[in-house]
């Protein structure tokens, strides 16, 4: 985990089959602004958690306070996190495995072995080849 990034705690819980890793980051922290790099205060933060891959067979999330920023122009922006495509419900690992996955056998398939349900899946798929197709043109 990069600076100011931190992992600040873990709740591991077998009986829920579940891992939560709770990401936070160093108090007074400022944030580069995406359009102009100039670096930011905090103005507030949001609770945002997105799907990583499995850690042998409990669930694991990512569990992070991702602030947004007062711009020097006076806009606030939501600061992209390094783990993660903004909007994306899944780590970029964890994208990574779903796509390769979808790749070589049906999404039902997929989900049956992630258990992630389908829609989540093919809403990743059309992101991607959208973007993917944007790229190309």
């Amino acid at each position: 985990m990069a600076e100011p990034w931190l992992v600040q705690e873990c709740d591991f819980n077998a009986e829920a089959k579940s891992l939560v890793i709770r990401i936070d980051f160093k108090r007074g922290a400022r944030f580069p602004d995406p359009a102009t790099g100039d670096l930011c205060p905090v103005h507030d933060t949001r609770l945002r958690q997105w799907e990583h891959l499995r850690f042998f067979e409990h669930r694991t999330t990512l569990e992070a306070r991702v602030p947004r920023i007062r711009c020097q122009d006076g806009s606030i922006k939501t600061v992209p996190v390094p783990w993660a495509e903004p909007n994306s419900g899944f780590t970029l690992l964890m994208e990574a495995f779903l796509l390769g996955l979808s790749k070589v056998m049906p999404v039902a398939g997929v989900s049956r072995q992630t258990g992630v349900i389908e829609d989540r899946i093919w809403h990743l798929i059309r992101a991607r080849v959208s973007e993917a197709w944007q790229e190309a043109d």
